[in-house]
């Protein structure tokens, strides 16, 4: 009989911790939601209207000078997107310099044959 007292002990021990841990994670999770709503609303920046500079935009292309071009360069591989460098002359004619692009890099890389496995 001694068994089955300290058995209903430990039961309701173990059923009273159970639901302790969840009322825990129940208010944690509430916690969160409200510090999440709190920094939102002091949060200024939600507050910002946005405008886009068009000033140095043609035709979809940002014109940038080459102070720019070296950040950007380094960048496209970690943020991923593509950089075409394109040359404008005097007579408004477009002539693609460069193009920089992990899809184009890796397709450009399957296209080139080495040639030391066409060497006789």
């Amino acid at each position: 009989m001694e068994n089955a007292a300290e058995a209903l002990k430990i039961g309701f021990g173990v059923l009273v911790f159970g639901m302790a841990l969840t009322v825990l994670f129940h208010m944690s999770s509430i916690i969160r939601t409200t510090s999440d709503e709190i920094f939102m609303a002091i949060d200024e920046t939600t507050l910002y209207d946005y405008t886009v500079d068009t000033t140095y935009i043609s035709d979809g292309r940002r014109i940038v000078t080459f102070s720019q071009i070296i950040p950007t360069i380094y960048r496209y591989a970690q943020e991923d997107y593509g950089v075409t460098i394109i040359d404008k002359d005097e007579n408004d004619n477009d002539e693609i310099v460069a193009r920089f692009d992990l899809y184009t890099e890796s397709q450009v890389k399957k296209c080139i044959w080495n040639v030391q496995d066409y060497d006789n």
